[in-house]
């Protein structure tokens, strides 16, 4: 019996890999005439990669998830959503499990942490031998954005599909629809979120969808429109509620030693 990681396929892709995007062949090597090629700190797995870099690939934040009005995790420097109307009059919202992890964006450039300036980290080198896999296919304006897994930070998981959860997928600055998302997340053989209910927003279903969680075990969850927006938009169209006393060590996860989360077993 061993782990095994459906996404390590990725990590064979070689950077010149070519890419299906919007019915169109596109030859990454041809993306970027300017693209410079540079030594990336050595994995865990006791190798080094050589990653495709190009100056008009820029790194760019994920905004914030604003807070529901009845979430309970709510931080000092948290912030709640005010109106709700975007969310109640969308056809179709998509609610989906907060995994707990780091927030990490997949460019065609490689990939960083939620800030795009953060530091090394030991954990993190298997998400670089990941992206490394994913960023070939992937256009100068397309990111994929979603939590990074490896390490345990509140929440232990033992049974995950990958390291490495997809929730988003940007182009340029508009956010895709949830549909759109998670064909495009199977092209690249990413696994998403887990999906916890469609349909409309409202009390009764925000309470089904409590009720369906253990918060024992669960952060909480995510609510988004099913249809696509723009990044300016996340505010109004996508919300969060996370579990009260959520964060449970006064030491955060990257000054603490590496408690490594666990994947799916397969026979």
């Amino acid at each position: 019996m061993a782990e095994d990681d459906p996404g390590d396929a990725n990590m064979k892709k070689g950077p010149r890999a070519e890419a299906h995007l919007f019915n169109k062949r596109v030859d990454r090597r041809a993306d970027c005439p300017s693209r410079t090629f540079v030594k990336v700190r050595g994995t865990s797995l006791g190798f080094r990669f050589a990653l495709g870099l190009c100056h008009k690939r820029i790194m760019k934040k994920y905004g914030r998830t604003f807070h529901l009005p009845n979430s309970p995790g709510v931080g000092s420097d948290d912030k709640i959503i005010q109106d709700l109307a975007q969310l109640r009059a969308a056809p179709e919202v998509v609610f989906t499990e907060k995994m707990d992890g780091e927030n990490t964006t997949i460019f065609s450039g490689g990939c960083h942490a939620r800030s795009p300036d953060s530091g090394y980290h030991p954990s993190r080198d298997w998400m670089k031998a990941y992206a490394a896999g994913i960023s070939p296919s992937l256009s100068a304006d397309e990111r994929i954005v979603g939590e990074y897994l490896f390490a345990k930070h509140s929440v232990a998981y033992d049974h995950l599909p990958s390291y490495f959860l997809g929730f988003a997928w940007f182009v340029g600055d508009e956010v895709q629809g949830w549909d759109d998302t998670i064909e495009r997340f199977t092209e690249l053989g990413i696994a998403p979120v887990p999906v916890l209910h469609r349909g409309q927003f409202n009390d009764a279903m925000v309470k089904m969808v409590l009720e369906s969680l253990d918060l024992q075990k669960q952060e909480g969850f995510v609510v988004r429109s099913s249809a696509s927006f723009l990044e300016r938009e996340q505010p109004t169209h996508i919300a969060k509620y996370v579990r009260e006393g959520h964060v449970q060590s006064d030491t955060h996860w990257t000054k603490a030693e590496i408690v490594k989360n666990g994947l799916r077993r397969t026979s």
